[in-house]
């Protein structure tokens, strides 16, 4: 019974295993369907090399063919399409820059601003959907700025593979070399703003015209460069290198661009919006100070050129190659000389750039041309500068000075005032003619006023040395000649002979320089012409004191003596005079007794007070026997230079009595609270800190809190707008009432 009970479960097992057996072997239908075939290659995988290797000759696309991949069709060429292009230095590894067109794409195109590929791209490994964005760009002309740079690198490397690998040993290769440089330029003019590419790109470009830079002829300006990376450009280390090795100067080109290119530069506003003038300028401060330039003796660091490619179809693989040139690079001197030069010169085109910054419509306006250094002066650009210089030249074509109405040159000036110029529009319109070699009188520099379409202005050539400002002898001679045109000249003219008296007695007792003689004898044309009056005369008069007005009114009247008579016109005048100074007439009739008596040898003969003719009018004290009557006021010369003394000590109290009235600015304390910000003075500081509690004020509590620190709102809101233009390119404050601050400027400039 124990056989049969274990033979039974033996059967049992050996059943149960063939049944498992059976079971398991039973498969399910499979279909295409059910799941999708992937084909991409790996860098890393290992086998024994890409069988069948390509000819890179075979598969590389001619500069300007096109090729079509699946729907994309890529205009240009300059392409690897095809298989089995092993990298430069593997056999085992694709070239990561040949397009496999058995490769999957997706169907749509993505963002091509996206990044889809890793920091070192193969189109073999990238995604489906990158490589369907890479093909799009390719495409539309390889030129989207918004597209991801990593499909920029990708066309890179093939043309970085195609010179530096090919080229050596195909003829076909070396004949497109041209053609791919200046694709790279190409590229870098568009994606150059990205620095990984630019660095690549740049030192790809110096690299392969090395032998062309250090040929290049060094006569000529440097070529046209780009900072690439943190050294100097091959290009330019190369020609400075040759010149210093060939003991020549260095040129202002070359020396220019050492100085910008040098990656430690760091210039300020004024290089950067005003670039041609700032380079017009260095270069010729440059030459004035260095001459041909500067000599430096060659260095023992010689030139060494380095390059490592972007693409990984080198593997890292770099090559230096070492010029018998000295690196001079390596110099600290000559570039400390340089930017010496550079840094004034950024410091005298502020107010210019300045000037662009809130007006960046107005490049080659005369306003702008006003305010450029006096060595750019003749610098004509824009429209109205040289119609301005065409109608000076013609009105002087025949003569050293011209008189003309004013309107004539008004209408060259952009200003806010038509019909009027303002103090500083003035200013600056006489400074720009000064720079042209043209002078104008009046001269608001000179006790002027602001000029106006209803005045009459002479216009004289000018040469030699420029004033700015008058010195006191050449006020006290102004004053003399005003008085003399208001007070003789009350009821006629002084004719040339007098007049060219008057000039050489008053140049030579005050000893005028010759640029002030040239001013004065144009200014005395214009007196007589203009003939000024006494508009804004009172209430300047109204702020001195008893002692100065006495002064002034023995000054007034011993002018009007010095012809020895006192025409009735004459002495109506002065009664207005008196009358403004706050003297009663008979102070007057006084102070001309005295003067006549002084003036007056003792009488030997009764004395004429009034003839019975009618002709001429006036008071002679004494007669003067056989006086022929003269239609033009006379003017004793010797009793002007015997006043001149008395002239120089009130010149100070009248210089600017006839000038155009100025509003009294009051003068205040100015606390100084902490540290200054921006590179204002502390009241400007201070008020900068209080803008920060609001971010509109009213003009009204502006003005309150400008009058507190002793400043005036519109001046001070302007020169905190030029701080904010330096800092932040933006003005700060905005609008007239209220006047609006710009927070997120005013964080830059506390920064």
């Amino acid at each position: 019974m124990a056989d049969i009970f274990w033979l039974l479960v033996f059967i049992y097992i050996i059943y149960k295993i063939i049944k498992f057996i059976a079971g398991t072997s039973q498969k399910p239908k499979i279909t295409a369907e059910d799941f999708e075939i992937h084909v991409s290659y790996s860098d890393e995988k290992a086998w024994d090399g890409i069988k069948n290797p390509a000819n890179p000759d075979n598969l590389w696309v001619p500069p300007g063919q096109e090729v079509k991949v699946e729907q994309y069709v890529i205009p240009g060429g300059m392409l690897y399409v095809g298989k089995n292009l092993p990298s430069v230095s593997s056999n085992y590894n694709i070239e990561p820059a040949l397009i496999n067109p058995q490769l999957k794409i997706a169907s749509n195109c993505p963002d091509l601003s996206e990044r889809l590929t890793d920091y070192w791209p193969s189109y073999s490994n990238i995604s489906p959907d990158a490589r369907a964005a890479y093909l799009s760009w390719l495409a539309n002309g390889k030129s989207d700025p918004q597209a991801d740079i990593g499909y920029v690198f990708l066309y890179f490397y093939g043309l970085e593979r195609r010179v530096l690998a090919d080229a050596k040993r195909s003829p076909g290769a070396a004949s497109n070399v041209p053609a791919i440089l200046s694709e790279v330029e190409r590229l870098l003019s568009i994606y150059g703003n990205r620095g990984s590419f630019r660095n690549y790109a740049g030192n790809f470009l110096s690299f392969c015209r090395a032998n062309e830079y250090i040929s290049q002829t060094l006569d000529s300006a440097p070529l046209p460069l780009e900072k690439h990376g943190w050294d100097l450009p091959f290009a330019l280390k190369a020609g400075l290198g040759q010149i210093v090795k060939d003991g020549r100067p260095i040129p202002a080109d070359w020396a220019f661009a050492w100085m910008e290119m040098h990656p430690e530069t760091r210039l300020r506003t004024p290089a950067q919006r005003c670039p041609e003038e700032f380079a017009k300028l260095f270069k010729i401060r440059y030459q004035a100070k260095y001459g041909e330039g500067i000599k430096i003796k060659p260095n023992k660091s010689l030139l060494t050129l380095d390059y490592r490619p972007a693409s990984g179809s080198f593997s890292g693989t770099g090559w230096s190659h070492e010029l018998d040139l000295p690196d001079v690079s390596k110099v600290v001197r000559p570039l400390n000389k340089f930017l010496e030069i550079a840094y004034a010169c950024c410091d005298d085109l502020d107010a210019y750039s300045r000037y662009l910054g809130r007006n960046p419509d107005s490049r080659g306006s005369l306003a702008a041309l006003s305010l450029v250094p006096d060595e750019l002066a003749g610098e004509t650009s824009g429209a109205k500068a040289g119609e301005l210089k065409a109608l000076l030249q013609r009105t002087l074509s025949e003569s050293n000075e011209s008189i003309l109405d004013a309107t004539d040159l008004l209408h060259f000036w952009p200003s806010n005032n038509p019909g009027k110029l303002t103090k500083k529009e003035t200013v600056q319109f006489a400074q720009l003619l000064e720079r042209w070699n043209y002078g104008l009188e009046p001269d608001v520099r000179f006790g002027g006023k602001s000029l106006s379409e209803s005045d009459k202005v002479l216009l004289f050539r000018m040469e030699g040395e420029k004033i700015s400002s008058p010195s006191r002898e050449y006020s006290a001679a102004m004053l003399v000649l005003h008085l003399a045109a208001m007070v003789s000249g009350a009821d006629g003219h002084i004719d040339e002979e007098e007049k060219q008296r008057m000039e050489e007695h008053l140049e030579s007792s005050l000893h005028l320089s010759s640029t002030e003689r040239v001013r004065l004898r144009a200014h005395i044309k214009w007196l007589l012409v203009a003939q000024p009056g006494f508009a804004g005369v009172k209430k300047k008069l109204e702020g001195i004191g008893e002692h100065q007005r006495i002064e002034v009114g023995r000054f007034l009247v011993s002018v009007a003596c010095a012809d020895g008579k006192v025409d009735p016109k004459e002495i109506k005048v002065l009664n207005k005079m008196y009358n403004m100074l706050g003297f009663p007439e008979t102070a007057l009739h006084s102070q001309l007794h005295s003067s006549m008596s002084i003036a007056s040898p003792a009488a030997s003969e009764p004395i004429t007070v009034r003839t019975a003719s009618t002709v001429p009018q006036g008071y002679k004290i004494p007669h003067q026997k056989q006086q022929p009557p003269q239609a033009a006021v006379t003017l004793d010369m010797e009793r002007i230079q015997s006043t001149l003394a008395e002239t120089a000590a009130v010149s100070t109290l009248l210089s600017d009595i006839f000038s155009e009235e100025e509003e009294t600015i009051p003068v205040h304390t100015i606390v100084e609270t902490g540290d200054t910000v921006a590179g204002l003075d502390h009241a400007h500081s201070t008020l900068l800190k209080r803008l920060k509690e609001q971010t509109s004020w009213a003009r009204q509590e502006l003005e309150s809190l400008v009058d507190e620190l002793g400043l005036m709102l519109d001046g001070a809101i302007e020169m905190i707008n030029e701080a904010a233009f330096e800092i932040a390119d933006m003005p700060l404050c905005e609008g007239e009432d209220p006047i609006e601050v710009d927070h997120a400027v005013l964080g830059e400039m506390t920064a």
